[in-house]
């Protein structure tokens, strides 16, 4: 359907896609990811805290399931007040950049326990940045490098905790 608007004519997005209600599927997000950190922050509790000296194997998690459940909640109150707001659903490109970032998240989970965080987390944030530094490939293999030592050293060196190195 073509609009004319004081004698522009524009083309409608409900030509291309159908408009979805953003702020319902936003609260309902955000209630699932609370439900999810919830579950995180009661494994993490199990986990050693350690001192302040000495931070202990728990104190990453235990802050990450409190970040977590705090952006849950702004993110249900975010989608409740803003419940009558529509959009249309990505295409084209950016569909195609949704759902590549999609699928490396959901390989990361698989080879996560395989791998282990010292190859993992490299791999996968030298892929995202493949995904986001159109055709720089050098640099994407920058950050999944600088990405690899950065956990190595955050880990091992400032928390002196060792990450589940997987089969390797």
């Amino acid at each position: 359907m073509t609009v004319t608007n004081g004698g522009v004519t524009e083309d409608t997005a409900a030509e291309h896609t159908t408009p979805i209600n953003v702020g319902r599927w936003r609260a309902y997000a955000g209630g699932f990811c609370f439900l999810l950190f919830a579950g995180y922050l009661l494994e993490a509790t199990t986990l050693p805290t350690g001192s302040a000296s000495s931070p202990g194997a728990g104190l990453f998690p235990l802050v990450v399931g409190i970040g977590g459940l705090l952006v849950a909640v702004v993110v249900v109150i975010e989608g409740l007040r803003s419940r009558d707001e529509t959009e249309t659903l990505p295409k084209g490109r950016e569909l195609r950049h949704v759902l590549m970032f999609v699928g490396t998240l959901v390989l990361l989970a698989l080879v996560l326990p395989v791998l282990g965080l010292y190859i993992a987390a490299p791999l996968y944030a030298g892929s995202i940045a493949a995904l986001l530094t159109a055709g720089k490939r050098w640099r994407a293999a920058l950050i999944g490098a600088v990405v690899g030592l950065a956990i190595s050293a955050l880990f091992i060196e400032v928390l002196e905790v060792q990450l589940p190195r997987g089969i390797f």
